[in-house]
């Protein structure tokens, strides 16, 4: 429905405002570091004795979910060349986490509104990025979280959101309507579709200067009965600016780096 698109949207939009949010860096910060109690990594399914089929994966349950019904599951598919392991910092329940900034401050404010971010690792680990193979993976995964965690309660939303490679598979995944429960809205980023039929409500996150996608999206999503798309401009690479866009750069670093 639209209000799964507007409930979304606020989401995305919130990230992309970082500089105007209702909460500073270091507020942010200490948000993270209270948040990630209870982050579980790699989850291995094995079928048969001979042929193990391992699923990597990251996901994390909002603290205050205990007292109030889940906003969602925010299922999240990185880009070409990367991994579940971006969305989160590195930790002793995650060691192999990276915490890349953006993929970071997308999970936090999934936190804050109660969702229940995963994210999924592409199941080819040479150039990382999505094919049909992947599927019946992501199927699988969410069956577990909803099954494990959700008490199999399918009326909490699922939403998907995915960065080139992992934006083109989310929204084959949600044409494929294999998921239970259907995915109720999808967030594309950097990245247009090969097929834009049976899309349920979409979001498209585009750069203005990458025109040629801006131009292929706004053809073929016209027929979409509800679908945003935004448009990113460039940011000024100021002497804040990796301080206001990091968990882990200090404002004297960032200072450095862009004096260099």
């Amino acid at each position: 429905s639209m209000c799964q698109l507007i409930l979304l949207l606020l989401l995305i939009s919130t990230v992309l405002s970082q500089d105007s949010s209702i909460y500073d860096h270091h507020e942010r910060r200490l948000a993270l570091q209270i948040e990630l109690i209870g982050i579980h990594s790699s989850f291995s399914e094995h079928k048969g004795d001979s042929n193990a089929e391992g699923l990597q994966f990251v996901f994390q349950i909002p603290t205050h979910s205990a007292t109030s019904k889940f906003s969602g599951v925010l299922l999240l598919a990185h880009g070409c060349q990367h991994s579940a392991t971006d969305w989160w910092p590195k930790s002793s329940t995650c060691p192999d986490c990276i915490g890349l900034p953006v993929e970071r401050a997308i999970v936090l404010e999934a936190l804050k509104r109660n969702f229940l971010p995963i994210a999924l690792s592409s199941v080819n680990r040479n150039h990382k990025c999505w094919t049909n193979k992947d599927i019946p993976h992501a199927t699988r995964l969410i069956s577990h979280i909803y099954t494990k965690f959700l008490s199999s309660d399918f009326s909490i939303p699922l939403y998907l959101l995915g960065a080139s490679s992992g934006g083109s598979f989310v929204g084959i995944l949600a044409q494929a309507k294999v998921t239970k429960p259907k995915v109720s809205a999808i967030c594309v980023q950097i990245m247009s579709l090969m097929n834009y039929s049976s899309l349920p409500p979409s979001i498209f996150l585009l750069m203005t200067r990458d025109t040629s996608t801006l131009r292929t999206v706004e053809k073929y999503a016209s027929h979409l009965k509800e679908h945003s798309i935004l448009k990113v401009d460039e940011k000024p690479i100021t002497s804040t600016f990796f301080f206001q866009h990091s968990e882990t750069l200090s404002l004297q670093d960032s200072e450095a780096v862009h004096k260099a």
